[in-house]
């Protein structure tokens, strides 16, 4: 399935050529553009060393399958999960990490971006613009559209 996103790769004002042969892959885009999809297609789960399987680090890991128990008051909650997962990849040394949340503003992925730099990974940002039905209310959708145009310049 092709997916229409565009790919910015390492996020560093200055290059670190010290950088090791391990990636951090931020997904951005809205709800329902196909950011999970894209990661369930392009992760490595086989391969005889942890390190050789990637981890994907999900706010959404957080909540039910079918998200019956989502609750805008534990997404600070969910996040913390999602942080502290991918500290623990990097500590574990898993050579691809995917963060696969919104990230449609900027604060949203520095975090990441900063302990990857500190953890001498490269870093490869991946715009998904694709719009499935899902649960989301419209108007979450909306400003997350907005967002992501405003901030990055992608999208409607």
């Amino acid at each position: 399935m092709d997916y229409p996103i565009k790919m910015q790769k390492n996020h560093m004002t200055d290059y670190d050529f010290n950088l090791r042969n391990y990636t951090v892959f931020i997904m951005h885009g809205w709800s329902g553009s196909g950011k999970s999809t894209y990661v369930k297609q392009n992760i490595n789960n086989s391969g005889k060393h942890r390190q050789d399987i990637d981890a994907v680090c999900s706010a959404d890991s957080y909540f039910k399958k079918d998200y019956s128990d989502f609750s805008e008051d534990l997404l600070p909650l969910a996040h913390k999960a999602c942080f502290n997962k991918f500290k623990s990849a990097l500590d574990a040394e898993i050579k691809s990490i995917w963060v696969d949340n919104t990230n449609t503003v900027p604060e949203h992925a520095e975090p990441y971006i900063e302990l990857a730099k500190k953890h001498k990974y490269k870093v490869i940002h991946i715009f998904c613009t694709n719009n499935y039905e899902g649960k989301t209310p419209d108007d979450v959708i909306k400003k997350q559209k907005q967002d992501l145009f405003n901030n990055y310049g992608i999208g409607d």
